[in-house]
């Protein structure tokens, strides 16, 4: 298997085989667009709140609070949604997420090296 190191980047990202070094790569998109949106969310609905107590009696300033916060709260379902898709196709499809790794085909005459955790490595003989 041959090693693609990249002495600029971090070891954590920078020294492995292209499958895991992309992976790698994939999965902090993937977490970084999840906080964003869970933090963004957060602020929507703290930013609501105030606006629905600074209303005054304001309808309009009070519907428009009402629908900031409903709006980051159906955000926040989409978000946990979207997540649970991952992890239901990654199970399925052998993605390991959150630590994303992408399954590669070994030669025929492979053979399982271990049987611990839910992702098997396989080695040839």
């Amino acid at each position: 298997m041959y090693q693609i190191v990249n002495p600029v980047l971090p070891t954590a990202i920078g020294a492995g085989d292209g499958a895991q070094t992309i992976g790698r790569i994939v999965s902090a998109i993937i977490g970084i667009f999840l906080i964003a949106g869970f933090v963004l969310a957060l602020f929507h609905i703290i930013f609501g709140a105030i606006s629905w107590i600074t209303a005054g009696g304001d309808k309009n300033r009070l519907q428009a609070a009402q629908e900031r916060i409903t709006s980051a709260i159906i955000g926040l379902i989409i978000l946990t949604a979207i997540w649970a898709i991952m992890l239901l196709i990654g199970t399925f499809l052998g993605f390991g997420f959150p630590k994303f790794t992408i399954p590669t085909f070994m030669d025929s005459g492979a053979v399982p090296a271990t049987n611990t955790g839910p992702y098997r490595r396989y080695t040839p003989i």
